[in-house]
C-alpha cells in the first residue's frame, strides 16, 4: 500500500502525511472527485477479499482526502 501512495502522490503512508497534487489545480472539482472515487473504488474492490485490509484502506482514504 505504501508504494501505491507514493506512486499516486497521496503522501507518506507510514507517517500519514498527505501531500498535495499540484497538477490538479487547473482541473474541475467534479473531475477530481470522479478520479479519486474511481481509484478508491478500484483499490477497495481489489482488496475486498483480503483479511485485515480494512485498516490499510482507512489509512489510504485518510491520505487521499487529507
Amino acid at each position: 500500500m505504501s508504494e501505491f501512495c507514493q506512486r499516486k502522490g497521496y503522501g507518506n503512508y507510514d507517517t500519514l502525511r498527505p501531500s498535495s497534487k499540484y497538477g490538479w489545480v487547473l482541473v474541475d472539482d467534479a473531475e477530481i472527485l470522479l478520479a479519486y472515487n474511481a481509484e478508491m473504488r478500484g483499490i477497495a474492490n481489489y482488496y475486498a477479499l483480503a483479511s485485515g485490509a480494512k485498516g490499510s484502506l482507512r489509512r489510504l482514504m485518510f491520505l487521499a482526502t487529507g
